[in-house]
């Protein structure tokens, strides 16, 4: 890899928004970095034990990835545990239900697509179904789980974005000058 292509790879998120413009251009940067259950359990706001139980009661992400501390996981697998996360702790929603829906959410999440930054996800847990639309879009049914802050959480936390919060003011050199002040002496 060239110096420049490390450097494009650094500077462009996962969403593929720099400064509020779309870029066609994604990289893969998660399979540089190997995410293992500490940037799980970061991400998805869960504890060890937590997460265990999450992958223990969950059969769709049992795989040859390792178990414990070893364990790797996929970016698909990362962005869904986020959603799930967000699932439980938003609206409530059992693990059951989720289970259900499992294998669709992770074949929806890992299809290559153009970067939107109005991207959701549609779940309907009755059909099971999970689609991948836009907030603009007419939903009929369905749970909408927007995925903009999902992504900006991923992106933040691996780097690839600075927090608003954190961003640097590019005021560049000024001069100072000296206001006379009044004497109260004398």
């Amino acid at each position: 890899m060239r110096l420049t292509d490390m450097l494009i790879c650094q500077s462009i998120p996962l969403t593929g928004l720099i400064d509020g413009k779309l870029h066609n251009r994604t990289t893969d940067l998660m399979n540089v970095r190997t995410l293992k259950m500490a940037d799980a359990c970061s991400i998805s706001g869960y504890t060890r034990d937590q997460m265990r139980a999450l992958l223990r009661d969950l059969p769709a992400f049992i795989g040859d990835q390792g178990a414990g501390r070893s364990r790797v996981f996929t970016r698909a697998e990362l962005l869904a545990i986020a959603v799930i996360s967000f699932m439980e702790q938003r609206y409530g929603i059992k693990r059951a239900a989720i289970g259900t829906i499992l294998d669709q959410l992770l074949e929806t999440l890992q299809v290559p697509r153009e970067v939107d930054p109005y991207a959701c996800l549609v779940i309907i847990a009755g059909v099971p179904s999970v689609s991948y639309a836009q907030l603009n879009e007419t939903i009929s049914e369905g749970l909408v789980i927007p995925l903009a802050p999902i992504f900006d959480r991923l992106d933040t936390y691996l780097g690839v974005k600075t927090p608003q919060s954190q961003m640097e003011i590019g005021f560049g050199p000024s001069s100072i000058w000296q206001i006379p002040t009044r004497s109260s002496r004398g």
